[in-house]
């Protein structure tokens, strides 16, 4: 996985702050991932690793790959998923308000 060494979030920076914050030494990290240190370095310096090392890096961070991946490399189908929740309980909503008006209707015409 490439990442943008320009962005304020990257791969590397999120894998070494969740490192620091359980207070684990590279060392440690590889460890309990299964790797050798010098993959966890390549990765924090580098922002490239593969899959299923990413996979082992967030197992043994106890965290989703997922949140570890900067937003930058998250889908764009991701992005219009959101949108269309946001726009769900409005549309769900309207239908309610207009099949409730319909219903409603001969009985004001008493």
């Amino acid at each position: 996985m490439n990442g943008d060494n320009t962005s304020m979030e990257t791969l590397g920076r999120n894998v070494r702050e969740a490192r620091h914050a359980l207070g684990w030494s590279t060392d440690e990290l590889a460890s309990k991932a299964a790797l050798e240190p010098s993959i966890i370095v390549k990765l924090e310096r580098s922002n490239e690793c593969s899959g299923s090392e990413l996979q082992q890096i967030s197992h043994a961070l106890g965290i989703p790959s997922s949140i570890l991946i900067p937003n930058d490399d998250r889908t764009k189908s991701d992005k219009r998923a959101t949108r269309r929740v946001r726009w769900a309980p409005i549309i769900i909503t309207a239908g309610f308000m207009l099949v409730l008006v319909k219903l409603m209707l001969p009985s004001l015409a008493l």
